[in-house]
This record gives structure tokens, C-alpha cells and sequence, in this order.
């Protein structure tokens, strides 16, 4: 059994030497729900935005998250995440309501101790009352669930003028099947490395 378990996954090691003759140390990288890349992803997102601009603007958005975590084995852990979707967004200008469909790009790191947890985000918009087109590039930060970014919205195309130009996004979301998530694995020194092996395989 644990002889197949290890057919799925993927292993490397690492030789540190100091000389030609003495390994002094050997870690071990091992990748758990391997993903098969950013456009099927491994989760599916849900998220609610309220955008404050010239126009205040409430969103949708529904998407694929490809999440690969890294553990480094003494509880640092780091995540990526990029995720892919579309939204609609209703908001009202000159007494006028406006609907809106949106593409959007977005990156997330997840460093160790939650330090500078960034997003980047770009949206491209199309208004479907005035014809009016935006890309619309997000910087922020992240509580995971929680965003709070400043963006800019660049005019595209359509008449009238922009309507948007400088905002705030306060979003909210959630990642569907977690679990799914790439894990990997780095496992230092003889003795975490069969402690591992007994917490996981039930040696």
C-alpha cells in the first residue's frame, strides 16, 4: 500500500556536501494532489466585491484557483494562488442603471508569518448599457478571505467619459474544495523524515 501511495507523488532529494566524500544532510521535497495547471485549477472561487469609484458598484464573481502551498517542515508555510473568472456588476450613473461583465486575472502570495500578502488583480470590462469598455489593474492586500485593493480603470472604448478612474474594492470569497489543494512537502534530517512517514502511512 505505502509502496503505491508513493507512485503517485513526486519525490526529490537534495545532497548537501561540503566535500567530495561526506553527505552531511539530505532533504526531501514531496508533492501531494500534484495540479494539473492554472486553467482547470484544483478549487472553485466565489466572491462578493463592493467597488467605491465615481460610482459605487456591486459585484459577482465565480472562477477556478489553482492553490499550491509549500511547507517547510518546522510550520512555515507559503501559498500561491492564481484564479481566473468572470463577474457581473450592477451600479447606477445619471440616475441610469449600469451592467457590467467582467474578465479578471488574479495572483495571490501567501508568504511565511502572513507578512506582505499581495494581490494583483486586472479586470476588462464591458458595459452592456452605454458600451463602454475598461481594464481595470488591482494592487492590495489579502486576509484570505478578505481583499481590500486601490485599482485604476483605463477607458478603453465606447462614448461618454470614464466613469470609474481611481477606486477602492472591498471583497469577499471563498475557495471551494480546498482540499484538492497542491501540498508540498520539505522533509529534513533521518528523523522527521520517518516520523512522517509513520503520522501519514500509519507505520
Amino acid at each position: 500500500m505505502m509502496t503505491s501511495t508513493f507512485i503517485t507523488q513526486q519525490a526529490f532529494g537534495q545532497l548537501f556536501l561540503f566535500n567530495s566524500n561526506k553527505r552531511t544532510d539530505t532533504s526531501i521535497w514531496l508533492i501531494r494532489n500534484k495540479s494539473k495547471g492554472i486553467i482547470p485549477g484544483n478549487s472553485t472561487y466565489f466572491a462578493a466585491a463592493v467597488n467605491f469609484a465615481r460610482s459605487r458598484e456591486a459585484e459577482f464573481s465565480i472562477g477556478r484557483s489553482n492553490i499550491i502551498r509549500s511547507d517547510y517542515s518546522r510550520g512555515i508555510v507559503q501559498s500561491n494562488i492564481s484564479t481566473w473568472g468572470f463577474s457581473c456588476a450592477f451600479s447606477k450613473w445619471a440616475g441610469q442603471d449600469q451592467y457590467t461583465g467582467k474578465f479578471f486575472l488574479e495572483h495571490i502570495k501567501i508568504p511565511p508569518f502572513l507578512l506582505g500578502n499581495f494581490v494583483l488583480r486586472t479586470d476588462y470590462s464591458v458595459n452592456f448599457t452605454n458600451k463602454q469598455q475598461y481594464l481595470r489593474p488591482s494592487l492590495g492586500v489579502t486576509l484570505f478571505y478578505a481583499d481590500l485593493l486601490y485599482s485604476y480603470s483605463f477607458k478603453t472604448a465606447g462614448p461618454g467619459i470614464n466613469q470609474y478612474r481611481h477606486g477602492f474594492t472591498l471583497r469577499s470569497k471563498f475557495y471551494a474544495s480546498r482540499k484538492k489543494a497542491e501540498w508540498n512537502y520539505h522533509i529534513w534530517k533521518k528523523e522527521v523524515w520517518a516520523r512522517y512517514l509513520r503520522m501519514t502511512y500509519k507505520l
